[in-house]
C-alpha cells in the first residue's frame, strides 16, 4: 500500500512576532514574543493575530503554539505577570484549550525551569 504524500504547506501570512500557516485543513499559528517587548506590543500581536482569524474558515482545525513569555498559574507557573494577565484572556476569548501539562517544564536555563512555551487548539 502506498502512502499518499502529505497536503502542502502554504503561508498565509508572517507578522512581527508570529506566523500563520496551512497544512491541509489545520491552521498553525507559531508566536515568539520576546522578553524585551512592551505590553503594549505584547498586546498589539495579539490584537493582529484576532484579525487574521477573522479571514479563516470556521471548519479549519486551529493550532497555537510559541514562547509567549508569558506567566500564570493556568501553565504551571505560581506567580501571574501582566503578559500572563493579558494571554489568559486571550485564550478565554478564543477558547483555547491549551494541552500543556502544568508539571512539565518547556525552558530550561541555568537559573532554574519554567512554563513559558505554550501549546493550545482554538475554536473560533
Amino acid at each position: 500500500m502506498e502512502i499518499p504524500p502529505p497536503p502542502p504547506l502554504r503561508m498565509l501570512v508572517a507578522g512581527q512576532g508570529y506566523i500563520i500557516i496551512t497544512w491541509g485543513n489545520t491552521i498553525v499559528i507559531g508566536v515568539y514574543a520576546p522578553p524585551r517587548w512592551t505590553t503594549e506590543k505584547f498586546e498589539n500581536t495579539l490584537q493582529e493575530i484576532d484579525t487574521q482569524l477573522r479571514n479563516i474558515d470556521d471548519s479549519a482545525q486551529l493550532i497555537i503554539a510559541g514562547d509567549f513569555n508569558a506567566k500564570s498559574p493556568m501553565w504551571g507557573i505560581y506567580r501571574i505577570d501582566e503578559r500572563g494577565r493579558i494571554l489568559m484572556e486571550w485564550t478565554a476569548e478564543h477558547n483555547v484549550y491549551l494541552i500543556n501539562n502544568e508539571r512539565v517544564s518547556t525552558c530550561y536555563r541555568w537559573g532554574g525551569e519554567s512554563v513559558v512555551d505554550l501549546s493550545g487548539q482554538l475554536w473560533i
